[in-house]
């Protein structure tokens, strides 16, 4: 297990918001420590009863804030029901179409106000187009199922891609938590699409118990949205777990270089 000083020391290396930097293999190596190191303690964390209850309890609010992010978005209010144990679960109510259409101005209006800059200009004119295909079809509904452990691994790559960058982080030892709560966060992810692909009677189990009564989110998408068998959506999950921290690393490492030449 790498020491917690050694992940301390690798934030300095790695945070691009002061432009000091070492060569790019030594960047890449720090980089590297830094992601080591939190997976190093991520599995303390795991290991521990206590710990993992409490890295268990705030993934269920992350987990319940996307669903709730990504149905307000597309019009229909979410009212998130977190349990103590860390059980959960999000009921939205129909959608109001007044408040898409307010989404679509507000994306326009967005578009307008950056037109002198083209690449904000091209997103939210972009985001603006897509809003009505994906607000008004079944995919709204994918998305509110997915937006549970997306939103968990879309935190988890915002706060590593902080600890990396140093961004609003003034002590090492928050940067050191960034990443360990980012690998927590998509190492649970990981352990729990793999172990449903690999064990026959917890898939069952899944596909039969959901908190609260209602089915779990990965059995809707796939078998009343998509239709699809469970694997194909559990398989694209796990490569996405897989993933999403190296991929991290490689955007931040890219976007600093671009940076170092402004």
């Amino acid at each position: 297990m790498l020491p917690i000083s050694q992940a301390m020391k690798a934030v300095h290396l790695c945070n691009g918001s002061n432009g000091n930097y070492y060569d790019r293999a030594s960047r890449r190596r720090d980089c590297q420590t830094l992601l080591l190191g939190g997976i190093a303690l991520a599995l303390l964390m795991a290991a521990v009863p206590s710990l993992r209850q409490v890295g268990n309890f705030l993934a269920s609010i992350v987990h319940e804030l996307g669903h709730t992010i990504v149905a307000w978005f597309f019009g229909c209010p979410t009212y998130p029901a977190i349990r103590l144990g860390g059980h959960a679960a999000s009921f939205h109510k129909p959608q109001i179409m007044a408040f898409c259409i307010g989404i679509m101005l507000a994306l326009s209006f967005a578009a307008w106000l950056h037109r002198k800059e083209r690449g904000k200009m091209f997103f939210f004119t972009f985001a603006a187009l897509l809003y009505p295909f994906l607000a008004f079809t079944s995919l709204r509904e994918a998305l509110h199922m997915l937006g549970g452990h997306g939103g968990e691994l879309a935190f988890a790559a915002w706060l590593f891609s902080r600890a990396l960058r140093g961004k609003g982080t003034f002590f090492p030892v928050v940067r050191v938590l960034y990443t360990t709560l980012a690998c927590f966060f998509v190492g649970r992810n990981y352990v729990m699409t793999s172990s449903l692909l690999m064990n026959e009677n917890l898939r069952n189990r899944y596909l039969v118990v959901g908190p609260l009564g209602i089915k779990n989110d990965y059995h809707r998408v796939a078998e009343d949205i998509f239709g699809v068998s469970l694997d194909a959506v559990l398989f694209g999950m796990l490569v996405v777990s897989a993933f999403l921290l190296p991929m991290t690393v490689q955007l931040s490492q890219r976007r600093s270089r671009i940076l170092s030449r402004v």
